[in-house]
């Protein structure tokens, strides 16, 4: 009797030994997992805030660039508006050259006119002069009418 009552003690002991460790490791197993979700957790906290400092970083990233290619485009209309403007004033300018030029030519043309008008007319003077001459010297004035006539031909 004693030898059984031992022998369940020592079961009962072996049994409760055996639930300890079960529930040592239980709590271990609880703590481990307790350790691990906390560490999990951390770790997803960490990539949180590495994803939101990325995050930021892209964004002033992402702003500066676009201030800067604001920037470079305001600087190109800039030079765009300048470029035009000169190019409005260069239009101008040749406008205003060939109109004084076109203004000189028919000054030119006109003086011209005038120079073969008075040639002309002093001409016709000098003709109808020599013509008097040689018809109170008695001379015969046909053929000086017919050169005359003929210098007359050639010039128009």
């Amino acid at each position: 009797k004693n030898e059984r009552l031992r022998q369940e003690l020592e079961k009962i002991r072996l049994s409760h030994a055996a639930q300890k460790k079960v529930k040592i490791v239980c709590i271990c197993s609880e703590r481990w997992e307790l350790t691990r979700q906390q560490e999990l957790e951390m770790q997803r906290e960490r990539e949180r805030q590495a994803d939101a400092e990325d995050a930021a970083r892209l964004l002033s990233e992402y702003q500066a660039a676009t201030e800067a290619e604001r920037e470079n485009d305001a600087a190109r209309r800039g030079k765009n508006i300048s470029l035009k403007k000169y190019h409005v004033k260069q239009i101008h300018d040749k406008m205003r050259r060939a109109a004084s030029e076109k203004v000189q030519e028919l000054e030119e043309q006109a003086d011209l006119r005038a120079q073969l008008a008075e040639e002309e007319r002093l001409f016709e003077q000098y003709s109808e002069a020599l013509i008097a001459q040689y018809r109170a010297d008695g001379k015969d004035v046909k053929p000086l009418l017919m050169e005359l006539a003929r210098i007359k031909s050639d010039r128009r």
